[in-house]
């Protein structure tokens, strides 16, 4: 359960938020290059050193944010009280498409397969079966994974 402790308005229609699950609420700006990623701690604002110009994908997962950049998947954790820590992941895979909120969904022995960027596709995939037209009707907008015993 999230617990947000402070109210604010967000300066501008380009700037986002996500919070994880430590209660670490991370800002990205996405209006012009470069983009940036950032949280603020004791009136300081930390920003992360991004990889490249362009962020085009995060989402949050436990203590970490996970986003995307030129292709490539990363993974980014506030140390306070002034740091942020980041590692690289792993390259987009072939037929991998990523969208907002850190999901991605990839086309895999003629299947389409859904996920959340921290996921192992190959193993944590849930298959959509939706024609083409379908999908292009409707908008990717969180996963919930079922446990089935």
């Amino acid at each position: 359960v999230l617990q947000i402790s402070k109210k604010e308005i967000l300066p501008d229609i380009y700037t986002d938020i996500c919070q994880t699950d430590d209660g670490t609420t991370y800002y990205w700006r996405f209006n012009s290059a470069p983009h940036s990623l950032y949280v603020k701690s004791d009136g300081n604002e930390i920003y992360v050193k991004l990889p490249s110009e362009k962020l085009q994908s995060v989402g949050a997962h436990d203590n970490a944010v996970y986003f995307t950049s030129e292709g490539k998947v990363y993974k980014a954790m506030f140390s306070p009280p002034n740091n942020i820590n980041v590692s690289y992941l792993r390259d987009q895979f072939e037929d991998e498409e990523f969208y907002h909120w850190g999901l991605c969904r990839q086309i895999r022995d003629e299947n389409k397969y859904v996920y959340r960027l921290f996921e192992d596709p190959l193993k944590n995939g849930i298959p959509i079966n939706l024609s083409d037209e379908e999908e292009n009707q409707l908008s990717l907008r969180g996963i919930n994974s079922i446990i089935v015993w």
